[in-house]
């Protein structure tokens, strides 16, 4: 019985590990980049935004403004999550 256990809750974190699809949010203006409680309701207040979106997916889908998608996507290579509070804001996270 323990080993059926251990071999089910092994399959259930592996298939948690799966690659995860390109994040859209349809957003339509640069005002809604803000997170705020309401707009990120799980994730507000939260220091490490790679705790729930993985890298590689973010800034993937143009949205609005492909230039600035672009811009974020090097932001986000280049600087890691530090630059999320550019355009981001603190994320309702103490500095």
């Amino acid at each position: 019985m323990r080993a059926s256990f251990a071999i089910l809750l092994g399959l259930c974190l592996l298939s948690a590990c799966t690659e995860r699809q390109y994040e859209d949010y349809g957003l339509s203006s640069d005002a809604e980049l803000q997170l705020t409680p309401v707009s990120h309701p799980r994730g507000y207040g939260f220091a490490d935004c790679f705790a729930c979106h993985v890298h590689s997916n973010i800034h993937q889908v143009d949205g609005f403004n492909p230039v600035a998608t672009e811009g974020a996507r090097r932001a986000t290579a280049n600087g890691g999550i530090e630059s999320c509070r550019g355009c981001h804001g603190s994320n309702g996270v103490s500095e």
